[in-house]
Order: C-alpha cells, then sequence, then structure tokens
C-alpha cells in the first residue's frame, strides 16, 4: 500500500516503480515538473521524459535500477523532457525502498536548471576574469619590454649612421628592421591589454586579409584550406592596422 499523502508532501517529483519497471505512482510535484497528467506519466516510457540526446537512454537508466536493487543508490545528472517539449538539468536519484513489504525503486527528479545557469555563469565570469589578467600580465610585460626596446632600435639606428662598411651597415639595418617589427608586436599587447594607443591610418583591406592569410597558413593544419571572396571596392578603410589583424 503507497501512502498518497505521504507521497504527496515530497517537494521532488517522485516515482515508484516494480522491479520490471511498471510506473505504479507518481506524485503531484511530478505533475507539476513534467506538466503531464498522473494518467500519462503513469504510461510514460523513460525515452519519452528524457532528451533526446545520447546517454540519456533506458539502457542506462537499466544500469542505475540494477545498482539501485543490489543496495546501491545512485544519483545523476539527467536531462529531462516536459510535457510541452521543453528540456531541463535534472538530478534524479535512484533507490530501492520496501513499500507494503515489496521491493520497489524510488526515482526522485529535483529540476535543477537555476544551478545549471548559474553554473554556466560563474563560468563565464571566471573565464572573463582569466581574460582580463591575461591582459594585464600581456600590458606589463610589453611595457617593460617596450621601454628596452625602444633603446635597442635608437642604438642601432644611430650605429647605422656611423658605419661605412656595407656589410656593417647591413647587418645595422637587419637589427633596425627586425627592432621595428618587435615594436610593432609590442603595440599590438599593448593595444589588447588596453593599454596602448591606436593609430588610424588608410589600410588596403584586401591586402591585409591576403598577409593574415599568409601568416595563419603556417599555423594551421594541411587539411585547411581558406579561400576568400575579395570584392571591395574601394578595398581601403581607415583604421589601426594592428587592431584589425
Amino acid at each position: 500500500m503507497i501512502d498518497r499523502e505521504l507521497l504527496d508532501a515530497l517537494g521532488d517529483a517522485t516515482f515508484i516503480h516494480g522491479p520490471d519497471g511498471t510506473v505504479l505512482a507518481v506524485n503531484k510535484a511530478t505533475e507539476t515538473i513534467f506538466r503531464l497528467s498522473q494518467e500519462k506519466l503513469l504510461a510514460a516510457t523513460v525515452e519519452e521524459l528524457s532528451a533526446a540526446e545520447e546517454g540519456y537512454t533506458m539502457e542506462r537508466v537499466g544500469g542505475l535500477v540494477q545498482a539501485a536493487l543490489a543496495g546501491e543508490p545512485k544519483t545523476v545528472e539527467w536531462r529531462s523532457k516536459r510535457g510541452d517539449g521543453t528540456v531541463f538539468w535534472s538530478s534524479v536519484r535512484i533507490a530501492a525502498a520496501t513499500i507494503g513489504g515489496e521491493t520497489r525503486v524510488v526515482a526522485t527528479v529535483r529540476d535543477i536548471s537555476d544551478y545549471k545557469e548559474t553554473q554556466a555563469r560563474l563560468e563565464a565570469a571566471r573565464e572573463s576574469y582569466k581574460m582580463e589578467a591575461i591582459g594585464r600580465l600581456a600590458g606589463g610585460v610589453a611595457h617593460d619590454f617596450n621601454n628596452m626596446l625602444a633603446a635597442i632600435l635608437s642604438a642601432s639606428e644611430q650605429l647605422l649612421e656611423l658605419q661605412t662598411d656595407d656589410e656593417a651597415r647591413e647587418l645595422c639595418a637587419l637589427v633596425v628592421s627586425a627592432s621595428e617589427r618587435a615594436a610593432d608586436l609590442t603595440r599590438k599587447l599593448l593595444a589588447f591589454a588596453g593599454k596602448g594607443r591606436t593609430r588610424s591610418a588608410p589600410v588596403d583591406i584586401h591586402a591585409l586579409i591576403h598577409d593574415t592569410i599568409t601568416l595563419l597558413g603556417r599555423s594551421i593544419g594541411r587539411d585547411i584550406q581558406i579561400t576568400t571572396q575579395l570584392a571591395a571596392s574601394p578595398s581601403m578603410v581607415l583604421g589601426d592596422i594592428g587592431q584589425l589583424q
């Protein structure tokens, strides 16, 4: 005999099954959470009350029931489905109990949608803080490096002017060129960190895309092919080339 008054007093959706899986009773909370009548719930299958997603099957439930009957209650997170088709996260606990002298399988279902949503927001906030911290670190390193680079660039330019030997001038020119490229990279890091100054200038967007694809081609796999359809006319835009890249 199932005590209906006691069953309906439970706040979580509760299913009482026979050992063969037949649903013997559900409480009022089950009707509210799943938005189905008692009659439909008593006839519903696991698949009908679960999301059509991988892993939420009768076979998996069967394993949980067998564990419960062996004296090992199980609690899992489950993607449940309401009568109107909406899917929600739930925490399902399956355990065996003796009711009226008979062994029964009791499944309680708790809607944890709000918890999962809060969890997702916290994770997004952590990622945001992480990116902010990386930006501050990059900005600090780039700022210090930029100061040292300015001295290197200034000295190499002066050294270039003093050279008369062609080979020495060529080597100095390489140092100047490398320093200028490093300065451009530092400027990009500062822009990423929100500490750099942007410099707007006319930029050929077609040429910029071509250069970017050339750079990407060195890092992406050979099985990835990038195609372009460059049809802007005119192709010149006003912007900071570092940020555009």
